[in-house]
């Protein structure tokens, strides 16, 4: 995703978490959330720091028999670089992310949008955090790394190692799954099916644009669904207000609003 998006979608979140009142699905504890985010800022900071302390004195090496290499079905996800692809996943993720927001626009959600787009920001934040975590732990070099027809700079990329796991996939599929069980609890009487179906495809699309344009692996794709998903199903359970609002204090502190039981 290009500085410019990723700088667009910052300011339009931050918009979104302007107003607050109180909201009768999810509520945000400092208990929860602080066990969420520590750990998270944590595996972010370390990835950062082995990121600016990397070396790149040796230079990508070609194997010979490479498909013998890989498990499963990885060994037939050995495609060129596509740029157009590439690009057109970029484009689509950012999309996949701006889902869930979108419920602004719904009168259930902004009876209290604050503690609702906290909790939306909260589930991107724990998905990023692991995603840069395992890429540079992991170092998996990319598919497209494979192929001699790719040029030297290209293969020489810091991100041409970070293969595993997809960080597209695992936004993508982060925000449909929010953007469908959010929409669920909202609507609960309305049939749904056509708009979650397509949050599903859309991220599905990210995907497999990942694999086509030579990203990534299967491997790296099945991870990414299935830690985007858990990450958004678990942070939404976690944050179910299922206490009676009588039992609830509430107080807060600037952009963030806690419920505490007392």
């Amino acid at each position: 995703m290009s500085k410019k998006t990723s700088l667009v979608l910052i300011i339009f979140c931050f918009f979104l978490t302007l107003n607050s009142s109180n909201f009768k699905h999810y509520k945000t504890s400092y208990k929860i959330d602080s066990s969420i985010l520590l750990p998270s800022s944590i595996l972010l900071g370390y990835s950062l720091y082995k990121n600016q302390n990397l070396s790149y004195s040796d230079s990508i090496k070609k194997i010979n028999n490479p498909k013998n290499d890989f498990i499963f079905f990885d060994k037939y996800a050995l495609f060129a670089y596509n740029q157009k692809f590439s690009k057109l996943s970029d484009y689509l993720v950012s999309i996949c992310i701006l889902m869930p927001y979108t419920l602004n626009f719904n009168k259930s959600f902004t009876s209290n949008r604050l503690k609702n787009n906290f909790i939306i920001s909260e589930s991107y934040f724990t998905s990023a955090s692991l995603v840069a975590f395992s890429k540079t732990f992991f170092m998996r070099k990319r598919p497209y790394t494979y192929i001699d027809n790719n040029s030297v700079k290209l293969l020489n990329n810091k991100d041409a190692n970070y293969s595993f796991f997809s960080g597209h996939t695992t936004l993508a599929f982060t925000g449909a799954i929010l953007f469908v069980k959010m929409n669920n609890t909202l609507n609960p009487g309305k049939n749904n099916i056509i708009l979650n179906t397509s949050a599903i495809t859309l991220a599905s699309s990210v995907a497999i644009l990942r694999y086509i344009s030579g990203n990534h692996f299967p491997t790296d794709i099945f991870t990414g669904i299935i830690i985007g998903s858990v990450i958004a199903c678990a942070n939404l359970e976690l944050h179910k207000n299922t206490h009676n609002s009588n039992n609830l204090s509430t107080y807060s502190i600037p952009m963030i609003s806690f419920d505490i039981k007392f």
